[in-house]
């Protein structure tokens, strides 16, 4: 389900790039690739797992389990006659985690290369694109850049 919905896009989307020789699993392509694509993979698994928390799991005579939609079954497992399998968390463990995402990166990249793509970006007046093959010459673009300047 997951490759239908939009995964087996990139995973060719990538194949390509390194087919093309534009990819070759180095600190700097994979730095690049966080910066330009990341988000937008992180787009499509985030349309993906609203698609998969709506749908419906059947209901099967054979077998013994409980069905319903994902979402509800997590969220609301006594409206669906399911076992809430929930531990409750002590307040101060969950404010360590909060605190713990709060510094999390909001570029999963380095922050040197951020700061040298957003600079390569700002010189030459390029705004982040929106669709990927846009964002795949913005990648080659920037991966000639810098090893050009290298």
């Amino acid at each position: 389900m997951v490759r239908r919905q939009g995964i087996q896009y990139w995973m060719n989307f990538f194949q390509d790039l390194t087919e093309a020789e534009l990819h070759d699993g180095g600190y700097l392509d994979q730095e690049l690739s966080r910066f330009c694509f990341l988000g937008m993979v992180q787009d499509t698994l985030d349309d993906i797992r609203c698609v998969w928390n709506r749908h419906r799991i059947r209901p099967y005579r054979q077998r013994n389990h409980i069905s319903g939609r994902p979402f509800m079954l997590y969220f609301m497992p006594s409206m669906c006659s399911a076992m809430d399998y929930g531990l409750e968390q002590n307040s101060n463990d969950v404010q360590i985690c909060e605190e713990e995402i709060d510094s999390v990166p909001t570029l999963p990249c380095s922050d040197l290369i951020k700061d040298l793509c957003v600079c390569i970006m700002q010189e030459n007046q390029i705004t982040l694109p929106e669709n990927p093959k846009d964002m795949r010459d913005l990648y080659i673009f920037l991966r000639e850049d810098i090893n050009n300047s290298l």
